[in-house]
């Protein structure tokens, strides 16, 4: 148990820890050049009041309208940023600067023809440090990991690779609509389970049969969770990162326990279809690498990590990617369908 004096000098300590921090991670900005516009930050804990917690991009696109007027950093350092509005601001969290484009031109100009200077991948304290999602390839750095996994992917993926894939993309599609035709009703359990059962058998040579799948309930947790820990400003700990060594126990660290249940989904998501899928005959593209690596001499330690990685990462993207289109479709056919009839 810990008792009040304790809880007290423990929030005490944390909120000059705090303040030590906020002063020594302000931003510095060089001589002549100057930070895009946004809300005025507070004392101490910035913008962290003007971050929204739902419906962001309604607030994002608020802000970009009224602040993102650039006309004050346009400039001979920056003749790439003519002076139209909505399109830039800057939000200061904690000591944390975020800057939000907000037009498809200047994504373009800084994250494509600049991108040796602008495009990397920042850091996610709560999503790969505390949920362990560090093999996710989404939240990889750009660097000879990510890279290397890419390869990976790439090689199993690419335009004349995928050819392989269609007798399964035709077995399961034969099967859903079979599923249709019996329960009409239940289109978006029928549209869940394809969309899961082409990617496991695809990424793991794994058949499901049920509906209700222990795989698919388990990916359906690990996305919910990455939907909510994603949202800039959802997890304090994001904001100031040291957080993430705070005991589970001390006040304020309710993130800790949320983030150790989200993780065990999130490591068995990764562990668990590998682990059925390594040492089957089925063929599949986990098995397709570990068989390349069984006959490769002196391959990377982590060679087999990097396939592991790299079928979750299938597993992750593919799914969602087969089930929203098809069930986005068919929500407007029967839309379509309705205003006929009226």
């Amino acid at each position: 148990m810990v008792n009040l004096s304790t809880e007290l000098l423990l929030l005490t300590g944390a909120t000059a820890t705090l303040v030590i921090y906020r002063l020594l991670s302000k931003p510095r900005v060089p001589i002549g050049f100057h930070l895009p516009p946004g809300p005025s930050p507070k004392p101490i804990i910035g913008n962290a009041l003007d971050m929204p917690k739902y419906l962001e991009w309604e607030t994002y696109a608020k802000y970009a309208k009224q602040y993102g007027n650039h006309n004050s950093i346009s400039s001979k350092q920056t003749p790439f940023l003519p002076p139209p509005t909505g399109e830039i601001f800057y939000l200061d969290v904690f000591g944390t600067p975020l800057v939000f484009l907000n037009s498809r031109r200047i994504v373009h100009e800084l994250f494509e023809r600049r991108s040796s200077n602008y495009s990397d991948r920042t850091t996610f304290p709560m999503l790969v440090d505390l949920m362990g999602f560090d093999w996710s390839m989404a939240f990889q750095g750009y660097g000879e990991v990510w890279r290397r996994h890419r390869r990976a992917m790439h090689d199993k993926f690419h335009p004349s690779a995928v050819e392989a894939y269609k007798p399964i993309q035709i077995k399961h599609t034969r099967d859903l609509l079979c599923r249709l035709h019996k329960a009409p009703e239940n289109f978006i359990e029928h549209i869940r389970h394809t969309a899961g059962a082409i990617i496991m058998e695809v990424g793991y040579g794994i058949n499901i049969k049920s509906e209700n799948d222990p795989y698919i309930h388990t990916a359906e947790e690990v996305m919910s969770a990455a939907g909510e820990a994603g949202v800039p400003g959802r997890f304090m700990v994001d904001m100031i990162p040291w957080m993430k060594y705070i005991p589970e126990w001390v006040p304020g660290a309710s993130f800790k326990k949320q983030a150790r249940i989200w993780r065990k989904y999130i490591l068995d998501f990764a562990d668990l279809p590998f682990e059925h899928a390594n040492g089957t005959a089925q063929p599949s593209f986990t098995s397709a690498h570990l068989e390349r690596l069984a006959a490769t001499k002196d391959a990377p330690a982590d060679a087999e990590q990097v396939i592991k990685n790299t079928a979750a990462n299938i597993f992750a993207g593919g799914s969602d990617t087969v089930r929203l289109p098809i069930t986005t479709d068919i929500r407007n056919f029967r839309h379509l369908m309705n205003f006929k009839r009226i």
